[in-house]
Formats: structure tokens, sequence, C-alpha cells
């Protein structure tokens, strides 16, 4: 147990790690830094327990702090932590050793450029690059939703709608929302969700996973039971309904739970008629 225990914790400061470096990424990647850039910076920092004892964390968070202090931030100020955080996305060393760690940067690096409710050209180019470079994973999910959602604004609309509407579709891909929230916490997959009008429960097969603030799984099971559906283990060409629970990691990828989520969007592209809902609007046709 004590093995499993230092592995789980190894595995989650790495993840820290690298979202902290794809934040940096994303948040100089238009080589300007802002205000409500300095703010969510000082919250995402404060809420990583993970990187507690994490080096670049630790200067970092004195530098925001003192930047904060006196609630005037100058230009200098400005400069000097921009050159701070250049350094560390130039030499902080992070192992991405597979796939998920590639897709967990690019999720913080859509955190860091969408943090000020703002995208603008360079950030796009910087978003642009890093598919470029990483184009292995435009099948690989939600890579390849996001390369799919450009795709289809670069052929239907203008430049300034294109960066407006991928703003807010990046901003639901990586469960984003600190301008309209103040708050760091991530809300992933309300964009893959499906808004429905009614449900079938009798003799409907359903998938459930993920942790539920109405019980265990267990008990979520039962109660679907009782409403007459047929469960199913895994996601499959026969599921009518994914429904995942409200507490979701956003390192969806990661575990079962992701790869759950990542069969069911497959299908959907495929033409399955496989409907993914969250928890929340489950119970209101129950």
């Amino acid at each position: 147990m004590e093995k499993v225990s230092y592995f789980c914790l190894d595995r989650n400061r790495k993840k820290a790690a690298i979202s902290l470096k794809g934040i940096l990424q994303g948040v100089v990647a238009d080589q300007e830094l802002n205000e409500v850039e300095i703010l969510f910076l000082d919250v995402w920092l404060k809420s990583q327990e993970h990187l507690r004892d994490d080096s670049d964390a630790i200067d970092l968070l004195d530098a925001v702090g003192d930047i904060l202090a006196d609630g005037v931030v100058t230009e200098d100020e400005i400069d000097d932590l921009k050159t701070l955080l250049e350094d560390i996305v130039k030499f902080k060393e992070v192992p991405l050793d597979k796939n998920i760690d590639r897709v967990n940067e690019f999720l913080a690096l859509v955190s860091g450029v969408v943090a000020d409710d703002i995208l603008n050209t360079e950030e796009l180019s910087a978003l642009i690059d890093w598919l470029s470079r990483n184009d292995d994973l435009f099948s690989t999910f939600p890579i390849n939703l996001v390369v799919k959602k450009m795709e289809q604004l670069e052929q239907s609309v203008s430049q300034e709608t294109m960066s407006e509407e991928l703003l807010q579709y990046l901003k639901k891909v990586s469960g984003a929302n600190f301008c309209e929230t103040g708050s760091v916490e991530v809300h992933p997959l309300a964009f893959i969700e499906d808004e429905i009008d009614s449900i079938n429960h009798l003799n409907s097969s359903i998938v459930v996973s993920g942790e539920f603030d109405m019980g265990s799984r267990d008990d979520v099971k039962d109660i679907a039971i009782g409403r007459g559906y047929r469960l199913l283990g895994s996601v499959s060409k026969k599921t009518d309904y994914l429904v995942f629970g409200s507490k979701v990691s956003p390192n969806w990828g990661a575990n079962n739970f992701g790869g759950k989520i990542e069969k069911a969007v497959k299908l959907k592209l495929e033409g399955y008629p496989i409907k993914i809902i969250s928890e929340s609007q489950w119970i209101s046709f129950l």
C-alpha cells in the first residue's frame, strides 16, 4: 500500500508540474501579461497542493504575492514577472513520457491562453504551433475535437468570429471559467454533454462512470435498475446513455473514466446515437 501511495503522489506531482509549465506557456504566449492573468496565477498556484515543494512554483507564488501585496501593479513588476515565467517555461524539465502527458500539457496551455478571456492572434498561433508539433495526437480525445472545431470555423466564419467562437469552445474544453467565477476549479466535459428533452428509462442500456454526488456508483446502479435500465460495464455500440458523475477529474484520459468518455465520443462521431449526460441532467429526469 505504501508503494502505491508514493506512486500516486509522484504521478500527481508530475501532472501538477506539467500543468504548471503548460499554463505558463499559455499565459505568455502573446508576450504580454496583464492583471487578470496575474490574479489567475495567484489563485491557481495557491490551489495546487502537489506543487508545494516545487521550487519554481514557490518562487512564482512569492513573486506574484509581492506584486499583489500593495494593490498596485507596475510595468516594471509585470516585466520582471514575465521574465520569470519565460525562464520557467524555457528551463523547467518535465518529461512527457506518455500521450496523456501531452494531452494534459495541451489542456493546461489552453487554460493559460483563455485565463483572461481573450484569444488574440499570437495566442492562436501558439495553439496552432503546439498542434503542429503534436500532430500524432490528432485522433486523441479531446484534441481531435479541438482540431475538428478549428477546421470547421476556419472554413465557415471570419477571423474575428473564429477567435470569439474558438475562445468559448476552448473554455469549455479546458473547463476553465476564471473571469466569470474567480475560481480555478475546472468543469470539463460540459462541451460534450448532450442537451436532451426527455429520457426513455425502460429497457435503455446505460453505463455509469466517475464519482457521483448522489452516492456511490453502486447506489447509482441500483437507482438505474429501479428505473428499468439495462446496466453495461463498458461503452459499446449498444449503449444508449453514458452518465458521468459530478466529481470528475480534469485529467480524464488518465484513468478508466476517461477511457469511457473517449470511446463514447468516438462512437458519436461515427454516427451511433449514444447520449453523454451529466449526473445533474440525468437526475432531473428521474
